[in-house]
């Protein structure tokens, strides 16, 4: 999908969620690990006060690469000037941005 990627980059991902949503993303994980091996994905789920752990992680610069978040974090998350506009690689994937 995306050929822009630095070989045996390590990346950060958190999310909230059930024991089962975790469990989905993780096989999620496995997919994407078949499709680029050289990549590492330290996944941290945080089913206990995710937001709140979140805000903190954005306040203290400390924010993972990749995250999930619900709607209500959107302003709280764009004000804090660390949040990347995807839309354009999106439209460069060939991907509508919605």
């Amino acid at each position: 999908m995306f050929s822009a990627r630095k070989s045996g980059a390590t990346i950060r991902s958190a999310g909230g969620g059930s024991t089962a949503e975790q469990e989905q993303f993780k096989q999620q994980l496995a997919r994407f690990h078949q499709v680029y091996p050289d990549v590492t994905v330290n996944y941290e789920p945080n089913p206990d006060n995710y937001n709140d752990k979140l805000k903190a992680q954005f306040t203290s610069n400390t924010q993972p690469d990749v995250y999930n978040f619900e709607p209500g974090m959107t302003d709280v998350l764009i004000s804090s000037g660390k949040v990347l506009d995807l839309a354009p690689y999106l439209s460069a994937a060939g991907r509508a941005p919605s």
